[in-house]
């Protein structure tokens, strides 16, 4: 009698660590190590999405607030290759420019440009070069403030990828960098992260079938030489050019 009630809860405690595993915990598990462990979480993302942020949980850890951590979470995020978004960090990409000189090569291009455009009157006028002021002694802010720990994250998504990504994609991306920098959050398509070169992210293929709709892409699909028309169909709910 006493096995008999014991048996059962020796096997609740033994299927502990299946809930607590990244690859065969359920959805409520997933949510409560993901909060028990600190990690950019919500509740909207989907079963695989969970899944992939838990078992990165170390490298998400280690990276918080680095290059390498946001881009991890947006590896579990948006996996696959070619990869499905870019992050650009101008000031650490590019760098601001510096005037050479004898001694010094100077900076390189491309670069920032620091400065601002407009000044008041009471600024000495001769530290302006073309418009653009130059940093001086007795400025207060030399213009490199508006510009500097601003972090552009690109990625590629459908109409209905954005519909269901927007509402959280943003707030986790936040998680994962310093509290000085700013995101510019922009929606793309997969065409806007290809380039020309053989890196693994140029595709070979068909002109996409020209149409209107929340996925459509200009300056890619070439319209017939026939000519086109307007048509709407009951499959299609969507007009497309013909």
């Amino acid at each position: 009698m006493l096995e008999s009630t014991t048996q059962g809860i020796d096997a609740r405690i033994a299927a502990i660590a299946g809930h607590v595993h990244p690859s065969t915990a359920t959805g409520p598990w997933l949510d409560f190590i993901a909060r028990w462990l600190g990690l950019p979480w919500d509740d909207a993302l989907d079963n695989e999405q969970k899944k992939r942020i838990v078992a990165s949980a170390s490298e998400l850890a280690r990276g918080r607030g680095t290059r390498a951590g946001l881009d991890a979470l947006l590896e579990c995020l948006l996996p696959g290759t070619p990869r499905r978004f870019r992050v650009t960090d101008a000031t650490a990409d590019f760098g601001f420019a510096t005037v050479g000189g004898e001694d010094s090569r100077g900076g390189t291009l491309p670069a920032l440009l620091a400065g601002r455009t407009q000044w008041s009157a009471e600024l000495d006028s001769s530290a302006v070069l073309g418009g653009m002021r130059l940093p001086c002694a007795a400025q207060i802010d030399d213009g490199a403030r508006e510009i500097a720990g601003r972090i552009r994250v690109e990625v590629a998504a459908t109409g209905e990828e954005r519909r269901v990504w927007e509402p959280w994609l943003s707030a986790l991306i936040n998680e994962m960098v310093p509290l000085t920098a700013r995101v510019q959050l922009r929606w793309v398509s997969a065409q806007a992260l290809r380039g020309a070169r053989l890196d693994g992210s140029l595709v070979l293929e068909a002109a996409p079938t020209p149409h209107l709709g929340s996925n459509a892409v200009t300056g890619v699909a070439r319209l017939p030489e026939r000519g086109s028309r307007i048509t709407a169909t009951g499959a299609d709910i969507g007009t497309r050019l013909q």
